[in-house]
C-alpha cells in the first residue's frame, strides 16, 4: 500500500458507507427475492444478494487490512475510527450469515417444497 499518498478519513461515514450500502442492498435483494418467490415460481433473483454482499467483504477485508498497519494507525483522529474500519468488514459478514442461516432455515422448514 501507498500510504503516502492516502489521505486519513475524516469521520466514520467515510469508512462505513460503502460496506453498509452492500450490507442493505444484499439483505434487501434476498428479501425482494424471497417476496417474488412466493407471489410467483422459484427464481434466482434472490442470489443476486451476494453480489453486493461479497463486494462489501471485500472493501471490509481490505479496510481492516489497512487498519493493521501501524503507520496507518497513527493517522487517524481517534479510536472510534479504527474501530470503524472492524465494522467495515463486520456488516457484510453479518448479512452473509443471515442469507446463509435465513436459507438453511427455510430449506428445513419445507418453504421451498410447496413452489412447485
Amino acid at each position: 500500500m501507498y500510504l503516502i499518498a492516502q489521505s486519513a478519513p475524516t469521520g466514520l461515514t467515510d469508512i462505513i458507507t460503502i460496506p453498509a450500502v452492500c450490507f442493505l442492498l444484499g439483505l434487501s435483494l434476498w428479501y425482494g427475492g424471497l417476496l417474488f418467490e412466493n407471489r410467483t415460481e422459484k427464481s434466482w433473483l434472490k442470489w443476486l444478494a451476494f453480489v453486493p454482499i461479497v463486494i462489501g467483504l471485500y472493501i471490509g477485508f481490505q479496510l481492516t487490512v489497512q487498519v493493521g498497519d501501524y503507520t496507518y494507525q497513527r493517522m487517524l483522529a481517534s479510536k472510534k475510527l479504527i474501530y470503524g474500519h472492524y465494522l467495515a468488514l463486520v456488516l457484510p459478514s453479518i448479512a452473509l450469515i443471515t442469507v446463509v442461516v435465513w436459507h438453511l432455515y427455510l430449506k428445513r422448514s419445507g418453504a421451498y417444497d410447496h413452489r412447485y
